[in-house]
């Protein structure tokens, strides 16, 4: 890319930027994706540079292709049903009925299903699950990492199956 290619993305950028994230956040009704739209936009425009420098109308073209990225967003997202996260938890089994012991695999050891359920069901930290198992901080630490590299292991294998 030449100087004068850069200069005139660059005055491209500085002078369409603000306009093109507008036409965006019209379309998709969120600064952030705009905002990557518009970053997209301007990275095609980059990466087709040689081609599209000729073009009597750059801001229109880039206009378009902006416009074209937001409506392929807003399709993409209006495929999917958007569901609260509130709302999955009600979603599938009974939480009493099932418990994330049941769901361990047999072959772990007591020990390791017990730290596993203490980290990740009852989302205590190392500190907590030491205070808990009457064990130092170094211990719960270590023994959390044994479990996490059977369970590893034990999917590995079974995924080898």
């Amino acid at each position: 890319m030449t100087t004068q290619d850069k200069e005139l993305f660059s005055q491209l950028y500085d002078r369409n930027y603000k306009r093109l994230l507008y036409a965006a956040i019209r379309i998709a009704h969120n600064p952030f994706t705009a905002e990557e739209l518009t970053n997209e936009a301007f990275t095609i425009l980059l990466t087709h540079f040689d081609r599209v420098r000729q073009h009597p109308n750059l801001p229109g073209w880039l206009h378009t292709v902006l416009t074209n990225l937001a409506l392929d967003e807003y399709k993409r997202r209006s495929r999917y049903v958007q569901v609260p996260l509130d709302s999955v938890q009600n979603l599938g089994c009974e939480p009493a009925s099932l418990s994330m012991l049941d769901l361990l695999p047999n072959e772990l050891s007591r020990t390791d299903k017990e730290i596993l359920y203490l980290r990740y069901q009852l989302n205590l930290n190392c500190v907590d699950i030491a205070e808990y198992l009457h064990i130092s901080h170094e211990a719960s630490r270590a023994r959390l990492s044994r479990a996490k590299q059977h369970y590893a292991h034990l999917l590995a294998k079974e995924r080898l199956m």
